[in-house]
């Protein structure tokens, strides 16, 4: 079983709860139908540290983090993760490709794995909602302006 982590992310987008907004929801019932349109573009979240995600048209993201000093004594304090995204029905599934520092990169994979599910609960022009499906937690992205790209 996926532990809960430092990856989004992949989500994330998304990507993993240790993303700000982290909240056990057991009542959250989701009715949406994103479209690709609408996750593309930047992404922000906080906690351990702060997360910007570009999720582009072709299915490619990349993730970067700034993590907080907890995180960054196993991690380092920057990591970028390069990676393969798609939503299908209200399932967005994230993939780790690649990043930086390679090293990083790897001690994360081993640890939570290259492939990450999330159902999408709200979608909105200014955040994005998600709930990671092996452990329940959802999370919250925060949308930025084209120039906000970096954490």
């Amino acid at each position: 079983m996926k532990q809960p982590g430092i990856l989004p992310a992949v989500l994330v987008l998304f990507f993993l709860p240790f993303y700000s907004g982290v909240v056990e929801s057991t009542s959250v019932a989701s009715n949406v139908t994103p479209q690709l349109s609408q996750i593309v573009g930047n992404w922000q979240s906080n906690s351990f540290g702060t997360q910007v995600l570009k999720a582009k048209n072709d299915g490619t993201a990349e993730l970067k983090m700034r993590l907080n000093t907890m995180a960054a004594a196993l991690y380092g304090r920057e990591v970028t993760l390069q990676l393969e995204w798609q939503c299908k029905g209200n399932t967005l599934t994230q993939r780790v490709v690649g990043g930086s520092p390679e090293r990083s990169v790897k001690k994360l994979i081993k640890k939570f794995g290259e492939t990450f599910t999330y159902e999408v609960i709200e979608l909105t022009h200014d955040q994005l909602l998600v709930k990671d499906a092996s452990t329940g937690k959802t999370c919250c992205w925060k949308a930025l302006s084209e120039t906000q790209t970096t954490p």
